[in-house]
């Protein structure tokens, strides 16, 4: 009878051993996975912002006659204000602090804004630019914009599942054997970077 106790506590022994060894192997892993999609979602949108730059000297060029020097004056400085600190922000490695996130929201939705002001004039505008090469450009910051809207979306996605996990149990016991409770992602406000129609006024 004391032999198969015995028996009985080392099988559950090693049982409960690989349970455990399983909880944190699979915390790490899930952890250290979230840590990865948090960097490629914000790749990814750095990348979109990035591609909604290059498309400004198109917009300016097409607009150059424009009688509003002063609004596609704002949009220029906008743009290289924003391109600043987006070069700025692709050069840090993650986790963005909570300033250098606010100034890269705050900087993109600047130039999201005069880009709405640009298109809201060119509505109203009789100036005559090539409006068939404006209305191409146009569509094409319209779906940079609502493709900046979802990388957005995804980005804050990951950051909250990574919060979650990092403060639930056993999350927040393997977070803090790894060090991963040391690592704080800020999100992008609700109300920046929504799709074209609500950032341009629903201009087509």
């Amino acid at each position: 009878m004391g032999t198969q106790w015995l028996k009985f506590l080392a099988f559950s022994s090693i049982l409960v051993g690989i349970i455990f060894i399983c909880v944190i192997f699979g915390g790490y892993s899930s952890l250290h996975r979230s840590e990865g999609r948090i960097e490629s979602t914000k790749e990814l949108f750095l990348e979109t912002c990035q591609k909604r730059l290059v498309l400004i000297p198109k917009l300016l060029t097409i607009l150059q006659e424009n009688e509003d020097r002063e609004m596609l004056g704002k949009l220029n400085t906008a743009e290289e204000i924003a391109k600043t600190v987006l070069e700025r922000v692709a050069l840090l490695k993650s986790p963005l602090s909570e300033s250098i996130t606010l100034e890269l929201e705050t900087t993109q939705n600047a130039l999201t804004k005069e880009l709405a002001n640009v298109f809201l004039k060119q509505e109203q505008s009789a100036s005559k630019y090539n409006k068939e090469k404006f209305n191409v450009v146009k569509k094409e910051f319209f779906a940079f914009q609502n493709k900046l809207s979802i990388a957005k979306s995804r980005y804050n996605t990951e950051v909250r599942y990574f919060e979650t996990r990092t403060k639930i149990f056993p999350g927040f016991i393997i977070a803090k054997l790894f060090g991963f409770n040391e690592l704080k992602y800020y999100e992008l406000s609700d109300d920046s970077f929504l799709e074209a129609e609500s950032s341009f006024g629903g201009q087509t």
